[in-house]
Protein backbone atom coordinates (compact mmCIF):
# COMPACT_ATOMS: atom_id res chain seq x y z
CA UNK A 1 0.00 0.00 0.00
CA UNK A 2 1.01 3.86 -0.34
CA UNK A 3 2.48 5.12 2.40
CA UNK A 4 0.26 8.74 1.81
CA UNK A 5 3.10 10.84 0.18
CA UNK A 6 5.21 8.40 -2.41
CA UNK A 7 3.40 6.50 -5.11
CA UNK A 8 3.49 2.81 -4.98
CA UNK A 9 7.11 0.74 -5.52
CA UNK A 10 7.22 -1.97 -7.75
CA UNK A 11 9.25 -4.69 -9.37
CA UNK A 12 10.43 -2.68 -12.36
CA UNK A 13 12.71 -5.60 -14.29
CA UNK A 14 12.57 -9.21 -14.46
CA UNK A 15 15.22 -10.78 -12.01
CA UNK A 16 14.25 -7.90 -9.41
CA UNK A 17 14.31 -10.63 -6.73
CA UNK A 18 10.54 -9.55 -5.87
CA UNK A 19 8.73 -12.45 -6.95
CA UNK A 20 5.76 -13.59 -4.85
CA UNK A 21 5.90 -16.72 -2.74
CA UNK A 22 3.09 -18.71 -2.05
CA UNK A 23 3.60 -18.71 1.82
CA UNK A 24 4.42 -14.67 1.31
CA UNK A 25 0.30 -14.44 0.38
CA UNK A 26 -1.55 -13.51 4.06
CA UNK A 27 -4.71 -13.29 4.00
CA UNK A 28 -5.17 -10.70 6.57
CA UNK A 29 -2.52 -8.72 5.32
CA UNK A 30 -5.16 -8.19 1.87
CA UNK A 31 -8.21 -7.72 3.77
CA UNK A 32 -6.25 -5.17 5.72
CA UNK A 33 -5.69 -3.58 2.44
CA UNK A 34 -7.46 -1.37 -0.07
CA UNK A 35 -6.09 -1.75 -3.09
CA UNK A 36 -4.74 -5.25 -4.51
CA UNK A 37 -1.65 -4.80 -6.92
CA UNK A 38 0.59 -7.18 -8.97
CA UNK A 39 2.25 -7.10 -11.92
CA UNK A 40 3.64 -9.30 -15.24
CA UNK A 41 6.98 -9.70 -13.14
CA UNK A 42 5.26 -12.47 -10.56
CA UNK A 43 2.63 -13.88 -12.68
CA UNK A 44 5.44 -14.85 -15.70
CA UNK A 45 7.87 -16.84 -13.07
CA UNK A 46 6.49 -20.18 -11.56
CA UNK A 47 5.71 -20.82 -8.70
CA UNK A 48 5.06 -16.77 -8.73
CA UNK A 49 2.37 -17.04 -11.03
CA UNK A 50 0.12 -19.14 -9.03
CA UNK A 51 0.92 -16.79 -5.64
CA UNK A 52 0.15 -13.92 -8.10
CA UNK A 53 -3.43 -15.94 -9.18
CA UNK A 54 -3.86 -16.85 -5.41
CA UNK A 55 -3.66 -13.15 -4.11
CA UNK A 56 -5.19 -11.28 -6.95
CA UNK A 57 -8.55 -13.93 -6.50
CA UNK A 58 -8.22 -13.52 -2.68
CA UNK A 59 -8.49 -9.96 -3.32
CA UNK A 60 -11.25 -10.38 -5.47
CA UNK A 61 -13.11 -12.18 -3.23
CA UNK A 62 -12.28 -9.94 -0.04
CA UNK A 63 -14.05 -6.77 -2.42
CA UNK A 64 -10.56 -5.09 -2.86
CA UNK A 65 -10.17 -3.12 -5.65
CA UNK A 66 -7.88 -5.10 -7.91
CA UNK A 67 -4.97 -3.74 -9.95
CA UNK A 68 -3.14 -5.49 -12.22
CA UNK A 69 0.13 -4.24 -14.62
CA UNK A 70 0.79 -6.09 -17.77
CA UNK A 71 4.11 -5.70 -18.53
CA UNK A 72 7.51 -6.91 -19.86
CA UNK A 73 6.01 -9.15 -22.41
CA UNK A 74 8.84 -8.83 -25.40
CA UNK A 75 11.25 -10.42 -22.00
CA UNK A 76 9.13 -11.94 -19.93
CA UNK A 77 7.39 -14.61 -22.17
CA UNK A 78 10.38 -14.24 -24.74
CA UNK A 79 7.66 -12.41 -27.49
CA UNK A 80 5.07 -15.66 -26.57
CA UNK A 81 2.54 -13.71 -27.53
CA UNK A 82 -0.29 -16.58 -26.78
CA UNK A 83 1.25 -17.29 -23.41
CA UNK A 84 0.94 -14.01 -22.15
CA UNK A 85 -2.46 -13.56 -23.15
CA UNK A 86 -3.83 -16.87 -21.70
CA UNK A 87 -1.54 -16.15 -18.65
CA UNK A 88 -3.02 -12.48 -18.52
CA UNK A 89 -6.61 -13.97 -19.24
CA UNK A 90 -6.69 -15.92 -15.63
CA UNK A 91 -6.54 -13.34 -13.96
CA UNK A 92 -8.75 -11.02 -15.57
CA UNK A 93 -11.89 -12.38 -13.45
CA UNK A 94 -10.45 -10.77 -10.31
CA UNK A 95 -8.78 -7.51 -11.81
CA UNK A 96 -10.79 -4.39 -11.34
CA UNK A 97 -8.16 -1.99 -13.10
CA UNK A 98 -5.87 -3.21 -16.00
CA UNK A 99 -2.67 -1.32 -16.78
CA UNK A 100 -1.51 -1.94 -20.59
CA UNK A 101 0.49 -0.28 -22.95
CA UNK A 102 -0.59 -0.40 -26.75
CA UNK A 103 1.50 -3.03 -27.54
CA UNK A 104 -0.46 -5.12 -25.01
CA UNK A 105 -3.59 -4.01 -26.46
CA UNK A 106 -2.79 -5.60 -29.68
CA UNK A 107 -1.85 -8.80 -27.77
CA UNK A 108 -5.25 -8.74 -26.27
CA UNK A 109 -7.62 -8.20 -29.23
CA UNK A 110 -7.03 -3.91 -29.90
CA UNK A 111 -9.07 -1.51 -28.84
CA UNK A 112 -11.97 -2.84 -30.88
CA UNK A 113 -12.39 -5.53 -28.05
CA UNK A 114 -11.95 -3.93 -25.08
CA UNK A 115 -15.74 -2.81 -24.39
CA UNK A 116 -16.41 -6.81 -24.81
CA UNK A 117 -13.30 -7.69 -22.56
CA UNK A 118 -14.34 -5.44 -19.94
CA UNK A 119 -18.23 -6.37 -20.26
CA UNK A 120 -16.97 -10.58 -20.16
CA UNK A 121 -14.86 -10.08 -17.09
CA UNK A 122 -15.73 -7.28 -15.07
CA UNK A 123 -13.27 -4.86 -15.41
CA UNK A 124 -13.98 -1.03 -14.53
CA UNK A 125 -11.34 0.44 -16.25
CA UNK A 126 -8.28 -0.09 -18.66
CA UNK A 127 -6.00 2.34 -18.98
CA UNK A 128 -2.87 2.10 -22.02
CA UNK A 129 0.25 4.50 -22.02
CA UNK A 130 0.74 5.73 -25.02
CA UNK A 131 5.00 5.88 -25.38
CA UNK A 132 5.10 9.62 -25.09
CA UNK A 133 1.98 11.05 -26.11
CA UNK A 134 0.14 10.36 -22.49
CA UNK A 135 -2.14 8.08 -21.84
CA UNK A 136 -5.57 6.63 -22.83
CA UNK A 137 -8.45 5.66 -20.62
CA UNK A 138 -12.20 2.88 -21.17
CA UNK A 139 -14.11 3.57 -18.38
CA UNK A 140 -18.01 3.18 -18.12
CA UNK A 141 -18.28 2.71 -21.90
CA UNK A 142 -16.51 6.06 -22.72
CA UNK A 143 -12.63 6.94 -23.86
CA UNK A 144 -10.27 9.82 -22.87
CA UNK A 145 -6.99 10.72 -23.13
CA UNK A 146 -4.27 12.33 -21.41
CA UNK A 147 -2.11 13.73 -23.60
CA UNK A 148 0.71 16.55 -23.97
CA UNK A 149 0.33 19.03 -22.08
CA UNK A 150 4.20 19.00 -21.05
CA UNK A 151 3.42 15.91 -19.31
CA UNK A 152 4.91 12.81 -21.53
CA UNK A 153 4.72 9.11 -19.50
CA UNK A 154 6.31 6.52 -21.00
CA UNK A 155 6.61 3.18 -20.01
CA UNK A 156 10.28 3.42 -19.79
CA UNK A 157 12.69 4.13 -16.90
CA UNK A 158 10.60 4.02 -13.96
CA UNK A 159 8.17 6.05 -15.58
CA UNK A 160 5.12 3.66 -16.09
CA UNK A 161 5.61 2.27 -12.72
CA UNK A 162 5.36 5.84 -11.15
CA UNK A 163 2.40 6.34 -13.06
CA UNK A 164 0.60 3.36 -12.38
CA UNK A 165 1.46 3.66 -8.50
CA UNK A 166 0.30 7.35 -8.61
CA UNK A 167 -3.03 6.86 -10.69
CA UNK A 168 -3.72 3.88 -8.13
CA UNK A 169 -2.69 6.44 -5.15
CA UNK A 170 -5.21 9.15 -6.19
CA UNK A 171 -7.95 6.46 -6.64
CA UNK A 172 -7.21 5.57 -3.01
CA UNK A 173 -7.80 8.78 -1.96
CA UNK A 174 -10.20 10.38 -4.28
CA UNK A 175 -12.25 7.54 -4.37
CA UNK A 176 -12.07 4.17 -2.60
CA UNK A 177 -11.45 5.39 0.77
CA UNK A 178 -13.76 8.61 0.56
CA UNK A 179 -16.25 7.13 -1.80
CA UNK A 180 -16.56 3.73 -2.29
CA UNK A 181 -16.93 4.10 -5.78
CA UNK A 182 -15.05 4.87 -8.55
CA UNK A 183 -16.96 8.00 -10.81
CA UNK A 184 -15.79 9.84 -14.22
CA UNK A 185 -14.22 12.52 -12.33
CA UNK A 186 -12.27 10.66 -10.23
CA UNK A 187 -10.83 8.36 -12.87
CA UNK A 188 -10.05 11.31 -14.96
CA UNK A 189 -7.89 12.70 -12.22
CA UNK A 190 -6.11 10.01 -11.37
CA UNK A 191 -5.41 9.73 -14.81
CA UNK A 192 -3.89 13.72 -14.65
CA UNK A 193 -1.56 12.99 -11.76
CA UNK A 194 -0.53 9.52 -12.95
CA UNK A 195 0.77 11.43 -16.06
CA UNK A 196 2.27 13.79 -14.08
CA UNK A 197 4.24 11.13 -11.77
CA UNK A 198 5.34 9.62 -14.98
CA UNK A 199 6.69 12.90 -17.07
CA UNK A 200 8.76 13.67 -13.49
CA UNK A 201 10.23 10.79 -13.46
CA UNK A 202 11.19 11.08 -17.20
CA UNK A 203 12.94 14.81 -16.02
CA UNK A 204 14.67 12.78 -13.62
CA UNK A 205 16.06 10.70 -15.99
CA UNK A 206 14.47 7.32 -14.98
CA UNK A 207 15.77 8.19 -11.06
CA UNK A 208 13.90 4.75 -10.01
CA UNK A 209 14.29 5.16 -6.25
CA UNK A 210 13.32 8.68 -6.28
CA UNK A 211 9.63 8.25 -7.45
CA UNK A 212 7.83 12.04 -7.09
CA UNK A 213 5.60 12.25 -4.10
CA UNK A 214 2.40 13.73 -3.63
CA UNK A 215 3.32 17.52 -3.16
CA UNK A 216 5.76 17.63 -5.97
CA UNK A 217 2.96 16.03 -8.45
CA UNK A 218 0.72 18.77 -7.14
CA UNK A 219 3.52 21.70 -7.57
CA UNK A 220 3.87 20.40 -11.04
CA UNK A 221 0.60 20.03 -11.82
CA UNK A 222 -0.60 23.55 -10.80
CA UNK A 223 2.18 25.21 -13.57
CA UNK A 224 0.23 23.66 -16.30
Amino acid sequence: APDGNRSFTFARKPGADMFLEEEAVREEDIQESVIVHAGSCSLSASPADQATVKALRLGHELGKLVSFDVNYRSVMWNDDQAACAGKVREILPYVDLLKVSDEEVDMMGGEAALPGLMEQFGIAAVVETLGGAGARCFFAGDRWDVSGRKVPCVDTNGAGDAFWGAFLSSLRIQGVERTGQLTAEIVSRAMEYGNAAGALTVQKKGAIPALPARAEIEAFLAQL
